[in-house]
């Protein structure tokens, strides 16, 4: 008689939470501007239409900080991340009736350029009668563009020679355009002087330049009496943040 021992199988298993079917998901309409530059706030409107055939209950709309992908994690945060559709003491969205809630999201003033794709969970329970309801979830996602438009200043001077006499001043009018997309701000307008030669600007400070936008400035270059003859050269140095407060110097 052979005597044989059966290994003991052991089956472990994770109890879920097991999700209505619904015979069709309601209808989610995201409203949000999807385009946006560092910095700045996303608003998401979530509108709902209960388009199912069953009562929906406890629903809300959540944007969960783990649930972004980790990559643009850094760059994104959570302002107003979770909101119920109805705050009233029934808590349900009775079939085609409407709803809608608004969250919102930051994004960091350092994010770069591209794509964004955010998960929003829409979740609460289905189901004609409240004591029979089953966990709903419905999962949307939240797409935009994070775009960095850069100002491009240019300094446009005369090209013919300037000449000056000992001790007299000429007057020499140039011009600072911005042939970028974006502004151009807190601009420092300077010209350094020397022992033949000093100089003066009529404006020095721009606190904004748009796009396509130019000004205007004058620059006064007067020779010193005892300075030396010949042919100068001097600087304008321009300088200039742009709307992620990136320096720049021209």
């Amino acid at each position: 008689m052979v005597k044989k021992v059966l290994p003991l199988l052991v089956i472990a298993f994770l109890l879920i939470p097991l999700y209505g079917a619904a015979d069709a998901d309601p209808r989610v309409d995201l409203v949000y501007q999807s385009q946006i530059e560092p910095g700045k706030q996303i608003i998401i409107e979530v509108k709902l239409k209960n388009t199912t055939s069953e009562m929906l209950w406890d629903l809300a709309g959540v944007i969960e900080s783990n649930n972004i992908p980790p990559e643009i994690r850094d760059y994104i945060k959570i302002v107003d991340g979770e909101e119920k559709f109805v705050e009233d003491n029934d808590h349900s969205i009775n079939v085609q009736d409407e709803a809608s809630i608004k969250l919102s999201i930051e994004v960091d003033k350092n994010a770069e350029a591209g794509t964004y794709t955010i998960p929003l969970k829409i979740k609460g329970e289905i189901g004609n009668c409240r004591q029979g309801c089953k966990p709903y979830l419905l999962m949307k996602d939240i797409t935009f563009k994070v775009i960095k438009e850069y100002p491009s200043l240019k300094l446009e001077v005369p090209s013919s020679s300037i000449e000056v006499l000992r001790g007299q001043s000429i007057e020499v009018p140039f011009k600072i355009s911005n042939y970028g997309l974006g502004y151009g701000n807190n601009i420092k307008i300077s010209v350094p002087s020397t022992n033949d030669f000093s100089t003066s600007l009529d404006i020095d400070f721009i606190g904004l330049i748009k796009s396509n936008e130019s000004r205007n400035i004058k620059l006064d270059i007067t020779a010193k009496g005892d300075s030396t003859p010949g042919t100068y050269k001097t600087d304008i140095i321009i300088e200039y943040f742009d709307s992620f407060d990136c320096s720049n110097c021209y």
